[in-house]
């Protein structure tokens, strides 16, 4: 279990194994807080975002990884769904340069004497310091200092949820957030959640968006729902509490005489993935 998508691609070069992949209702973003000195202007945070070659950050991974672009999947929302603004280095040059952080002599960007310098930080794991070391090595080519940093989630000494998730030690966080099988992102954005036990982990505040969550939170028509939902994703881009960097997967190996295991199911959490071992034979 948990093997990662380098790991199920090397299996995958063994004849006596199956390899699958199949994404999950969530995903993996740089989550940017919006209470950070720096990030809390939006340009800053915009140009961040065009800043990001998620493609790039994908193949760096291996594997066919799933795009993530907005705080939903493509399976949440359908319709007028919006689409994140596409790679853009100069127009994030640009971006900076119009709010005041201008390059000096050393390359780096300074505003009213003070470097764009940002603490990014992730949990110890192959893909996440992957898309880590992906990710700065894009901002880097914007004149942006990084301060990386990488911990152990599972050692109790380092205390990951008290020390950082709680009160939000970070800049910018690569993390995942689970949504689940229905699309309410009410916990992961909504600003009553913008607190040390809450999920809001970029600090998210927006009236016109919590606004927009709460009504779609209490709306029963699908139809309605999902209009209010794409109203969010809208505004969410516009403000880029968050950038998506790539859908979550879950990966399985199993021998050839396995039977019974369909790749084309929807797989909401990883544990899902034995909803029908009942149907599984073997020989």
């Amino acid at each position: 279990s948990g093997l990662s998508m380098a790991a199920t691609k090397a299996l995958s070069q063994n004849q006596r194994y199956v390899t699958m992949s199949q994404p999950i209702q969530g995903g993996v973003y740089a989550l940017l807080n919006n209470d950070s000195e720096i990030l809390s202007d939006k340009k800053v945070r915009q140009a961040l975002q065009r800043a990001t070659n998620t493609v790039e950050v994908r193949e760096k991974l291996g594997g066919d990884i799933p795009a993530l672009d907005l705080p939903y999947t493509d399976l949440q929302i359908h319709g007028d769904v919006p689409k994140a603004p596409a790679f853009d280095l100069n127009e994030a040059k640009r971006i900076l340069d119009e709010a005041g952080w201008r390059l000096d002599s050393h390359g780096t960007r300074v505003k009213d004497g003070k470097e764009l310098q940002l603490s990014v930080v992730t949990t110890k794991s192959d893909e996440y310091q992957k898309a880590l070391e992906t990710l700065l090595g894009q901002w880097r080519q914007l004149g942006v200092k990084i301060n990386e940093h990488i911990i152990d989630a599972s050692d109790p000494t380092q205390n990951f949820v008290q020390s950082t998730l709680q009160p939000r030690a970070y800049d910018v966080l690569i993390y995942q957030l689970m949504v689940g099988r229905d699309p309410d992102v009410f916990a992961f954005w909504h600003s009553s959640q913008a607190v040390a036990r809450g999920l809001n982990l970029s600090n998210y505040t927006n009236d016109l968006a919590d606004d927009i969550l709460t009504s779609a939170r209490s709306t029963r028509g699908t139809a309605l729902r999902n209009t209010k939902h794409i109203a969010f994703a809208k505004q969410w881009l516009s403000d880029a509490p968050a950038i998506g960097l790539y859908q979550s997967t879950v990966n399985s190996v199993v021998t050839r005489s396995v039977r019974g295991i369909d790749e084309s199911d929807i797989v909401v959490s990883p544990e899902e993935r034995y909803g029908g071992a009942l149907y599984w034979t073997v020989g």
